[in-house]
C-alpha cells in the first residue's frame, strides 16, 4: 500500500473541480475560462470570467498551505464631479488697511495650485499630494488670510509688488 501526500490528493481534487465532460453546468459557469497547472511545487486552479473577475486556488505540493486569490476589475467608488474653485477670502475692496493681496494666491486664501483640495488629479495614482501646501489646503505664503501686511513684507516679497517701488 502506497501512502500519498495530502497535497497530492488535494491537487487531484482541484483538477476534478475544473469542468469537463459531464452534466450541464449553470450558465454562469459556462462563461468561465478554467485552467489547471501542476508546477511540481504547487497545484493551481484558475477561473476567469469575461468581465474581468478571477479566482485562483493554490495548494502547496509539499505542505499544507492553501492560498485563495481573487481579482476584480477596477470600479469607481463614486461618480466624479467637476471641481469648483473656492471664493476668495479677500478682494481689493475687503482688504484690511495696511495690507496687500497675497502675491501667491491673489486673495484666494487657499493653495493656488490645488484650490484647497490638498491634492491634484494624477493619472497613474488617482491623486498626488501638493508639495507647495503640503496637503494643508491653504496658501503657504499668507497662511490662508489672502492678504499680507505691508509692514511685514520681506525685501524679496516687496519685489513681487512693483507698485511699491524700492
Amino acid at each position: 500500500m502506497t501512502c500519498r501526500r495530502p497535497a497530492a490528493r488535494i491537487g487531484e481534487s482541484i483538477e476534478d473541480l475544473a469542468p469537463g465532460p459531464g452534466p450541464l453546468l449553470p450558465r454562469e459557469y459556462a462563461e468561465l475560462e478554467w485552467a489547471t497547472d501542476d508546477t511540481g511545487d504547487r497545484y493551481d486552479l484558475t477561473a476567469r470570467h469575461p468581465d474581468g473577475n478571477r479566482i485562483e486556488v493554490r495548494v502547496d505540493a509539499h505542505g499544507s498551505t492553501v492560498l485563495f486569490l481573487g481579482q476584480t476589475p477596477v470600479t469607481a467608488l463614486y461618480e466624479p464631479h467637476e471641481f469648483r474653485w473656492p471664493e476668495p477670502v479677500r478682494r481689493s475692496a475687503t482688504l484690511t488697511p495696511g495690507h496687500l493681496l497675497c502675491y501667491e494666491c491673489d486673495g484666494l486664501g487657499a493653495c493656488d495650485c490645488c484650490g484647497g483640495r490638498g491634492w491634484l488629479p494624477s493619472e497613474p495614482h488617482g491623486r498626488s499630494r501638493r508639495p507647495q501646501c503640503a496637503a494643508r489646503r491653504i496658501c503657504p505664503i499668507c497662511g490662508g488670510a489672502g492678504e499680507l501686511g505691508l509692514s511685514q513684507l520681506s525685501p524679496y516679497q516687496r519685489t513681487r509688488y512693483p507698485e511699491l517701488g524700492r
